[in-house]
């Protein structure tokens, strides 16, 4: 029997390719979804953060469609980044014309300095946004932005995940783009998938007519890779043939009762940022005409603003808004974040409410986004503790290896936490399916 630990999107994906070969499908929580869940509050619907289906591969899009038939609608992105008090649209890097005139020059005439320098391979991330976009365009943007995300020295980080997720832009591209030319389709992400009924969870949840087995409130407490059997929480044990894990990857060498001493030390290696899902509903129709809006500046403590009623009107009641805005902190760094006052104007430390909150308000006023007079109907918290993988260069020179091993003993770790990698809705379809026919073809 295939066990397969978590009923996200990677685990649905896997248990749906299978088809019919024997699997149990268990999951912590109540419900399905992972992080591609969504929660209803005071008529509102708030995803856990953004999570859009980007499709690249024909496949992932038709199964999407087989899955949740006609369910869907196709949203062209309309995102910007916020610097220096006005909006400048996204990518950064293809849009000078936006900019101050001093800023525009600095950063077009950097970019191409960095063109026509030779190259050697970057050592971190830094200088890979240094080789890539030159000195204006680094120092406007793009180390502003990364170190305020990573909370960290960008020298830290290696450069292998930005060759899909940061566009990378031609002279001849940066040259129109400083002229006015706008590049609606430039990017992984120009258009994507949503639901037109409600949230994101509407797509995962539609996969369980299709699966079977799946067990709920049943979390792993241990793992025994040399009896191949899973211990529950609840005292109950079942065995496996081959065991497929979607929980994040430090959790799941945490399960593993007979693992080596040495990948016990590697486990502590694995680095990761925590982002702190904040969730407004906001008694105003349209506070923007954005899907989500980048912000590098320091004085804003947060990095990304989403609008949700802008994706879907069914997400929020008429007449009003519904935002999400992401903040990210070290995994340690606990940050309580309720907000229980009414008036923004008035969200304070008093009251219930605390600092995150009012820094947050602050900063969407600030902006233009939030008016002092707006009334908050409702505020949620969603903290998402794994949200960012750190690519560093122990990950660089040592994942391979643990993933061979737990491989070698019968274990696929497997998703954005399981790989312990950075990627999308779709990657985790497409990862699912093909753990699941490799497993088929070997069972034949």
């Amino acid at each position: 029997m295939i066990a397969i630990i978590g009923a996200g999107l990677s685990g649905l994906s896997t248990a749906y390719h299978l088809k019919d070969t024997e699997y149990a499908v268990f999951e912590k929580e109540e419900e399905a979804g992972g992080l591609c869940r969504s929660v209803k509050r005071d008529g509102f619907t708030f995803d856990y953060t953004g999570h859009f289906l980007h499709t690249r591969h024909p496949y992932a899009e038709k199964l999407a469609e087989e899955i949740l038939p006609e369910g869907f609608n196709r949203i062209q992105r309309r995102a910007f980044i916020y610097l220096q008090g006005r909006y400048i649209p996204y990518p950064f890097q293809a849009h000078t014309y936006s900019l101050p005139q001093d800023m525009r020059k600095e950063c077009v005439m950097g970019f191409i300095d960095a063109q026509n320098q030779e190259k050697s391979p970057p050592e971190n991330f830094l200088d890979w946004i240094n080789q890539t976009f030159g000195e204006g365009m680094a120092k406007y943007f793009f180390i502003p932005y990364n170190e305020k995300f990573w909370k960290m020295n960008l020298r830290e980080l290696t450069p292998e995940w930005t060759s899909w997720s940061i566009p990378q832009p031609t002279t001849e591209e940066v040259l129109k783009g400083d002229e006015g030319f706008r590049y609606e389709q430039m990017g992984y992400n120009p258009s994507f998938l949503y639901p037109k009924r409600g949230g994101i969870e509407l797509f995962t949840k539609a996969f369980l007519p299709q699966v079977r087995n799946v067990t709920f409130r049943k979390p792993v407490n241990g793992i025994s890779m040399k009896d191949k059997r899973l211990l529950f929480e609840n005292g109950e044990e079942v065995t496996y043939t081959t065991l497929i894990s979607t929980c994040p990857l430090p959790h799941l060498l945490d399960l593993i009762e007979d693992l080596p001493r040495d990948l016990r030390e590697a486990r502590e290696q694995l680095r990761y940022i925590s982002v702190i899902n904040l969730n407004l509903g906001i008694s105003r129709d349209k506070v923007s005409d954005c899907h989500w809006i980048y912000f590098p500046e320091k004085e804003f403590p947060f990095y990304r603003v989403g609008f949700f009623s802008n994706i879907s009107y069914a997400l929020a009641p008429p007449g009003t808004s519904s935002l999400y805005v992401e903040i990210t902190h070290h995994p340690l760094e606990m940050r309580n974040a309720e907000c229980g006052m009414r008036n923004v104007e008035t969200c304070s430390t008093e009251g219930g409410s605390l600092p995150i909150v009012k820094e947050t308000i602050k900063g969407l006023i600030q902006c233009g986004i939030l008016k002092s007079s707006d009334e908050l109907v409702t505020a949620l918290v969603i903290p998402i503790p794994y949200a960012y993988v750190v690519y560093d260069e122990f990950r660089k020179e040592n994942l391979s290896a643990i993933l061979e091993f737990l491989k070698g003993n019968g274990i696929y770790s497997i998703g954005r936490y399981g790989a312990w990698e950075y990627s999308t809705m779709e990657d985790a379809i497409l990862r699912g399916k093909a753990v699941a026919e490799e497993l088929s073809e070997r069972l034949r």
